[in-house]
């Protein structure tokens, strides 16, 4: 792989956490991390090559690199706060639905009715 196909791959793998930034989507999520880890599979043999050539390509690989993991960083936090945000509403919910239910009668068939014990076995 040559440098500058190197460098586009990491250039689209920035992009793609960039793309995971603006959506909300849990799917689209999904494919596009599954987009990220093939492009770093795909990355991780010819890394090494690169790494042990010349000053100039490791400084442009180590700068394209560290943008990209920037990038990854932000898509992250990002993702944390959405994980966050998701579990307190949840909780919320439920907190909801238990207020709501105190103040529901029993569910016909209970075997209560205005507050005295009916037998169902009768």
């Amino acid at each position: 792989m040559e440098m500058i196909t190197l460098l586009a791959k990491i250039q689209e793998m920035k992009s793609v956490y960039e793309q995971i930034l603006e959506t909300s989507d849990g799917e689209e999520i999904i494919n596009l991390l599954d987009v990220v880890i093939s492009i770093q599979t795909e990355l991780t043999p010819v890394l090494s090559h690169y790494l042990s050539s010349s000053l100039e390509s490791k400084q442009r690989l180590q700068s394209a690199l560290s943008s990209a993991f920037q990038s990854a960083k932000d898509a992250q936090e990002y993702l944390e706060h959405e994980k966050v945000t998701a579990i307190d509403g949840l909780r919320q919910i439920k907190t909801g639905n238990k207020a709501r239910q105190a103040y529901l009668p029993p569910a016909i068939g209970m075997g209560y009715t205005e507050g005295n014990f009916i037998d169902s076995r009768k």
